[in-house]
């Protein structure tokens, strides 16, 4: 009964963690499902790893240094109203 009892508390606990992590999200705190990381550091570890992702990598900075030097967002950024 004990384990049945730890096991639903830990759900509920992790339930209010995510529904926390969503509301900080919303509110621009964290970046957690919805938002775009600016930085990805799963992607640099990849990297040191796979030729993949290191070119995926390379195509993320120029698309950042694009952003910078041109001061408009990327079509694929544009959102319709």
């Amino acid at each position: 009964m004990s384990a049945a009892l730890a096991l639903a508390a830990g759900t509920l606990a992790l339930y209010a963690l995510h529904r926390l992590a969503l509301w900080l999200e919303r509110r621009g705190w964290l970046y957690y499902r919805n938002s775009r990381r600016k930085s990805s550091v799963w992607l640099a570890v990849a990297a040191a790893f796979d030729p993949n992702a290191r070119r995926i990598q390379e195509i993320h900075e120029a698309e950042r240094l694009e952003e910078d030097t041109s001061g408009d967002d990327p079509p694929w950024k544009l959102r319709l109203r």
